[in-house]
């Protein structure tokens, strides 16, 4: 295109356009009159009268022809013009100006066939004179160097020709919403305290209005509730304090630089949402672009984020997402849903979903939550079999192809397969190099039932035997992805999906892991779940993932591994375990690689796949009273002496009471990466252990450690690897006690800290800086230290 379509007959032209996209607004130039000439810039930019044009990339102007001099004279298809390709960015507009100062007759200028111009092959227009055009350049567009832009048809001479930006994108990240905190649960005052504030920043006037929405969910000897004429940019206002939901009109009144207080209280109060807008405000926008000596000029209202409700007592087709008017499904409440938007589950039951909505930013994601009060109430549950293979979606909640997801304090169970799947796209999808989604958060929810993984998060769906070097899975998919408080159990059970399947124990039942990070993602933390009561492994990462943190767990009543790290075929690079809990599991924390080759010919799969462990570091864990290992460095029926395990570190975990099942009683099993294939091959390299606590309450204990002696095991300063000492626990022998808790299940387990005169204490004299330096009580280690997850209590 060379331009905007025209407006409708008689209407003025728009000079400038408007677009609101990614947490902000596309600004772009759509009129010029033809014949315009000179440096083309963004000049102005003002929000709410504040002037925002340093905050926006390139508003400078730059000429972007290159490579030539003129006055430039071509012929029959000669080039006339180039234009730096590095500079361009695809979809994109930008305003071409050439000059003709001489040409034959029937002469004139195209768009270079091949150009980055949408419209490449395009007649220019001609004629003696200076001549303007908006230009797009093709979507997808990349290059390097000096690409042709102009070529001439018969005999031209262009006397200049210049190529300026005529886009650019303002960041609006930040809403102008007035109220401090939008969600503030439960809140409490005597005599008259402050209980909601304003945000910082942003203008009022005297006699601006505003409107406070806000739900009450319960109410509790509630004398007072009022904004107050003191302390407030208000006037003294009263607010309801009943049960539901209100707006209530507010007027600035004359002191508005009193901006401490919205709303002082006497009383409790459960609150829902709260929200303060300027009547008719979202983000005043004021622009001027120069050409030359000309100024145009625009102005635009950039929406706010808003607030949507789905109820089970909604209507999809009568609702509008008001408190009032919920709607009934998150399908439909997300047909109407922007970037920043959040969408509010009340109580009740909702089918299986798909989130198609992006959030701008981590900053300003697109949230799914519920309100305080409310946490877990809203049920999710997953597509029965047929339904499931009807969609495509055999989870409860999909985020697929989608960035910047929070999903928050729900429930969610009975789904074929995972609870909560965060994907990317697969590979057979790709076009060139695939987009890299993520930002996600997945927080506080409870998940229950699931025939697969409580929460799986994949750059593709693992279990695709596609070799390492295949450039497809060899790059990241999914990225930035945190998973935080979740009390995840009873995963992998049989359901009409899987009930024919056979998992690692031959029953019927799904085979992944409580939460399962796989499959080329990079960036993730896995921090504060509760996983426990699972028919399979608790947390896995696996299958090609890296830069990963697994830190402050409470994993316990595993069928398999409680904590498992594999590379699954693949690779798991750059990973930080510690202080975790984990205890009542088959097997505590096993680092492996499940090869899984082909036995009659494993160089087949050698030539595809370069397996790898390295770079994971292991520290301040608790691992007690397991049926079989506590800690264990494994190698899988099947794995090869081949690819490579490098620079892992295990230091400062406690190890306790494993080996309950009389043919497993290692706490701790250090075999197989020392096999004498695995040595000749070089597959371990840098392997440390230092400063490791293990101990059984009858002193019958077992390490099985056939690394020590050889090169590349590094086996220092462990506390009992040559002999039963008592490492004197506190309350070792404590009842474990699991209790339902407000939020997350409460726990009380055994203390396995040090009392004083501990042999341990001040027996590990290396490995103590950096990450290191705190115990998992908290307390600073300093050399000589104490063996194990703890210091010695005082």
């Amino acid at each position: 295109m060379t331009g905007p379509s025209a407006a409708g007959a008689g209407a003025p032209l728009p000079q400038v356009a408007f677009d609101p996209v990614n947490g902000g607004l596309t600004i772009r130039l759509v009129n010029t009159d033809d014949g315009d000439r000179g440096a083309v810039a963004l000049t102005r930019v003002a929000v709410d009268g504040v002037d925002r044009t340093g905050s926006v990339v390139a508003a400078a102007a730059t000429d972007l022809v290159t490579d030539v001099t003129f006055p430039r004279a071509a012929a029959g298809g000669g080039v006339l013009a180039f234009v730096t390709a590095d500079s361009l960015s695809g979809g994109s507009w930008y305003h071409l100006q050439y000059t003709i100062s001489d040409q034959a007759a029937g002469s004139y200028p195209f768009f270079a066939i091949g150009s980055p111009c949408s419209n490449s092959g395009e007649q220019l227009p001609q004629g003696i004179g200076t001549h303007s055009v908006l230009v797009e350049i093709k979507s997808g567009f990349s290059g390097q160097g000096a690409v042709e832009l102009i070529r001439a048809s018969g005999e031209i001479t262009l006397s200049e020709v210049s190529f300026y930006k005529a886009e650019w994108w303002l960041d609006l990240a930040g809403s102008r919403e007035w109220a401090a905190v939008t969600d503030p649960g439960r809140l409490s005052g005597s005599n008259a305290a402050t209980v909601l504030s304003l945000a910082p920043g942003g203008s009022i006037t005297q006699g601006e209005r505003f409107t406070l929405d806000y739900e009450i969910i319960e109410a509790e000897e509630v004398s007072h509730f009022f904004v107050p004429d003191v302390g407030s940019p208000f006037h003294f206002t009263s607010l309801p304090s009943t049960p539901g939901v209100h707006r209530v009109p507010l007027v600035a009144d004359g002191d508005i630089s009193d901006r401490a207080v919205l709303a002082r209280l006497t009383g409790r109060l459960s609150m829902g949402f709260v929200s303060l807008r300027k009547d008719g405000e979202g983000r005043g926008v004021e622009v001027e672009i120069s050409v030359g000596p000309k100024s145009y000029g625009g102005t635009t209202v950039a929406p706010l984020p808003q607030v949507w409700h789905v109820a089970g007592s909604g209507d999809d087709l009568r609702g509008t997402g008001s408190p009032e008017k919920p709607f009934r499904t998150p399908a439909q409440a997300m047909t109407v849903c922007s970037g920043a938007d959040t969408l509010y589950l009340r109580a009740g039951d909702f089918a299986a979903f798909d989130v198609t909505v992006s959030g701008h930013s981590a900053a300003e994601r697109f949230r799914i939550t519920t309100l305080p009060g409310e946490e877990r109430l809203p049920q999710v549950i997953g597509h029965d079999l047929l339904t499931a293979g009807r969609t495509g979606n055999y989870s409860a909640i999909r985020l697929r192809e989608v960035n910047n997801v929070e999903v928050s304090h729900l429930s969610i169970l009975g789904s074929m397969k995972e609870g909560l799947l965060l994907q990317g796209q697969e590979p057979e999808d790709d076009v060139g190099p695939p987009p890299v989604y993520g930002g996600h958060l997945i927080h506080g929810n409870k998940v229950r039932q699931t025939g697969s993984s409580g929460i799986m998060a994949c750059g593709f769906y693992p279990g695709k035997r596609i070799g390492i070097g295949n450039a497809a899975t060899e790059v990241f998919r999914l990225s930035d992805v945190v998973i935080s408080y979740n009390d995840v159990a009873e995963t992998n059970v049989a359901n009409d999906y899987n009930s024919a399947f056979s998992n690692a124990d031959g029953l019927p039942g799904g085979n992944n892991e409580a939460i399962t990070i796989a499959a080329s993602v990079q960036g993730y933390v896995v921090e504060h779940n509760h996983v426990h009561d699972t028919l399979q492994y608790g947390i896995d990462s696996k299958s090609g993932t890296r830069g990963g943190t697994i830190r402050y767990n409470r994993i316990w009543n595993c069928t398999n591994h409680g904590l498992y790290i594999d590379a699954s075929r693949r690779f798991v690079d750059d990973l930080e375990i510690h202080d975790n809990v984990i205890w009542s599991c088959r097997n505590g924390l096993v680092l492996a690689r499940e090869a899984d080759f082909d036995a009659d010919d494993p160089t087949l799969d050698l030539a595809d796949f370069d397996m790898r462990l390295e770079d994971i570091r292991v520290w301040n864990n608790v691992i007690f009273d397991m049926e079989r290992d506590g800690l264990v460095c494994f190698a899988h029926p099947g794995d090869h002496p081949s690819g490579r395990i490098a620079g892992i570190v295990i230091r400062f975990n406690t190890v306790f009471n494993c080996g309950q099942e009389q043919a497993y009683r290692d706490e701790i099993r250090l075999v197989d990466w020392a096999d004498p294939a695995w040595r000749a091959a070089g597959v371990v390299r840098d392997f440390e252990m230092t400063g490791n606590l293990v101990w059984r309450d009858d002193g019958n204990f077992d390490v099985t450690d056939d690394f020590s002696g050889h090169a590349a095991f590094s086996i220092n300063e462990n506390f009992n690897f040559d002999g039963p000492r008592d490492p004197l626990f506190v309350a070792p022998t404590a009842a474990k006690i699991v209790g339902p808790g407000d939020y997350l299940p409460e726990l009380s387990l055994p203390d396995l800290r040090l009392q004083p005169g501990s042999a341990a204490a001040e027996t590990v004299r290396r490995g103590v800086a950096g990450r290191y330096n705190l115990d998992a009580g908290g307390l600073a280690r300093d050399a000589p230290t104490a063996a194990g997850a703890f210091a010695v209590t005082v």
